[in-house]
């Protein structure tokens, strides 16, 4: 595009009216283009397609805890779907707001999409582990996962599990596992979903369970509070 914009000489004082100009000259030139003198798009802002094909984000706040019980969300085993809970508001309720992204649409991860995989960033704030007449290292922990959904079934992300003892003191006098931070980063892959269902996922979330051993030393409470997640699906042919 030619104008005759004139730079402002050295030397000469740059002030409002001046530029106010010289912005004035260039308005015009822009609204004197004719419509064939510009390509489709060529002022637009976004010259490249974004990375990103979807985003989404999801988070816990206040001061108030929610609780995970040993009776209600028993550790499953490694790699298994079931029992696991939501991390949510209302914790063993199950009826608060939850610790999950729902992508719409959801993200394609047939060997025929565009994406590379889904990133997930999940963290959840562990207050205290409490309960049982012995709580050891040995006989109880919180555990933690990412799970994602597929074809309307929830699937646990086993490399994804994390876990948690009290870590009594030596002398029983006090639990050093207090205010600790949970981070899981993980990238869901096609190979994951291949053959479950359409292959197109449509939610992740953060779940909790606990485990308390052999031992009957009673009920064990897992007290969480913040957390947050986010989940991103970056446009690539494979990762």
């Amino acid at each position: 595009m030619a104008t005759d914009w004139v730079p402002i000489p050295e030397g000469q004082l740059v002030d409002g009216p001046n530029l106010t100009a010289k912005f004035n000259d260039l308005r015009v030139e822009l609204n004197a283009l004719e419509e064939t003198s510009v390509m489709p798009y060529g002022l637009h802002k976004e010259h490249l397609a974004s990375t990103i094909v979807a985003v989404q984000r999801a988070a816990l706040g206040g001061t108030t805890n929610h609780t995970y019980i040993s009776t209600s969300e028993p550790y499953p085993g490694y790699g298994i779907g079931t029992s696991w809970k939501v991390i949510n508001t209302n914790g063993s309720l199950g009826t608060g707001t939850p610790l999950s992204v729902t992508f719409s649409p959801g993200i394609d991860m047939s060997v025929n999409a565009t994406v590379g995989g889904i990133v997930v960033l999940a963290n959840v704030h562990l207050i205290t582990i409490t309960g049982g007449s012995t709580l050891t290292r040995r006989f109880a922990a919180a555990f933690f996962a990412i799970q994602y959904r597929v074809s309307g079934t929830w699937y646990t992300l086993a490399r994804t599990e994390r876990y948690v003892s009290p870590d009594i003191n030596y002398n029983s006098t006090g639990q050093l596992a207090v205010f600790k931070d949970v981070p899981i980063r993980t990238l869901i892959l096609p190979a994951d979903v291949a053959g479950k269902g359409n292959e197109v996922v449509t939610d992740v979330r953060m779940v909790v369970s606990v485990e308390i051993g052999s031992v009957p030393i009673g009920p064990v409470q897992v007290n969480l509070r913040q957390g947050a997640l986010t989940a991103f699906a970056p446009r690539a042919g494979s990762l």
